[in-house]
């Protein structure tokens, strides 16, 4: 849970760190936000919005937090919280996830960052029934929101997700004059046979298998397979490592130049077009973050250059999206992202 320096003013609050599963804050590492005096870091015994924040360890608290100022002040005006449908008792009181008691009524649960999902998905019993995501437009928020919502309406649990646009971001519009089936009947039959014929085509690599934070993508590869004859390929991580150490000779060492970053990204795409080639990969993911201990770079240029040649590459091990995408790029004829 989150303590408040007792020698400080309300409105000058220094945070630091007490929960097990991060040490975002210490006292020797902590940041100072300016808050008004009725936002609270302890579980209200006034009538309050009591936000749960779920923040990846990986996150510092700076960028996790000095960035919703804002939002936090927001959070306070009952006009705003009206329009967006949450408690409205102009009052906040923040509660870490990590905190050893969560509160149980007029509950939001802000989803901060992402790489959050197995982490709600821990505290799930202890929240209430009807659940609310708050996301914004920082940290992949609003991509973790989804995920979770996801695999909460896959388990039958009601929740309503809530996101908050940057104040740059142009409203969305929302309104449409066409019903779901007017607008399905528009785009047409996904799975026509141009569509059919690809995926019976396809070869996928699965390198390193799925990300643990996507908790809603689990996929029945034996009926894709039945009912589309696509063929997948389970590739371990360190077949991908041991290809790109043999094309460079390893990971650098020490902080690397620009010039060695973007030669490093050169020889990751190097690797992975090797083991395209290998396999016969039409299709591929990778599980992108093993790659970053021992390799020290990442797969995203290598992905994007495939995709715009045709093989269609997904990230983190998505499987679902890397299915809509192949299914796109056969329907449209174009390199979806």
């Amino acid at each position: 849970m989150f303590q408040i320096a007792a020698d400080i003013a309300p409105d000058d609050i220094l945070l630091y760190q007490t929960n097990i599963h991060s040490q975002r804050f210490t006292k020797d590492k902590h940041i100072s936000l300016s808050l008004h005096p009725e936002t609270s870091f302890f579980p209200s015994t006034e009538p309050a919005m009591n936000l749960i924040t779920f923040a990846s360890p990986l996150h510092d608290a700076t960028s996790v937090y000095a960035c919703r100022q804002n939002l936090f002040d927001r959070l306070k005006d009952k006009d705003f919280l009206e329009k967006y449908g949450l408690p409205q008792y102009g009052k906040l009181s923040i509660c870490d996830c990590g905190s050893a008691v969560l509160p149980t009524e007029d509950v939001v649960c802000f989803i901060a960052t992402g790489g959050t999902e197995e982490l709600f998905r821990e505290k799930l019993d202890q929240l209430p029934k009807d659940i609310i995501l708050l996301s914004d437009g920082y940290h992949n928020s609003l991509a973790a929101s989804f995920e979770i919502a996801s695999f909460l309406d896959q388990h039958g649990i009601s929740a309503r997700m809530v996101n908050i646009p940057l104040e740059t971001e142009a409203p969305a519009e929302t309104t449409c004059d066409t019903t779901e089936d007017e607008n399905r009947n528009r785009f047409g039959n996904i799975y026509n046979p141009q569509v059919r014929e690809y995926l019976s085509r396809s070869t996928v690599g699965l390198i390193g298998g799925a990300s643990s934070w996507l908790i809603a993508s689990d996929v029945d590869l034996d009926y894709l397979s039945s009912e589309f004859e696509t063929r997948f390929i389970h590739i371990g991580i360190d077949e991908l490592i041991g290809e790109y150490a043999s094309v460079c000779g390893g990971a650098p060492e020490g902080t690397p130049s620009e010039e060695e970053r973007i030669r490093a990204a050169e020889n990751m795409e190097m690797a992975l077009r090797n083991i395209v080639a290998r396999h016969g990969l039409t299709a591929l993911t990778v599980k992108c973050f093993d790659l970053l201990p021992s390799c020290r770079t990442t797969s995203c240029l290598a992905l994007a250059r495939l995709n715009d040649e045709g093989i269609i590459c997904g990230c983190e091990g998505d499987i679902p999206s890397l299915w809509t995408m192949m299914t796109v790029y056969a329907h449209c004829g174009r390199a979806p992202f």
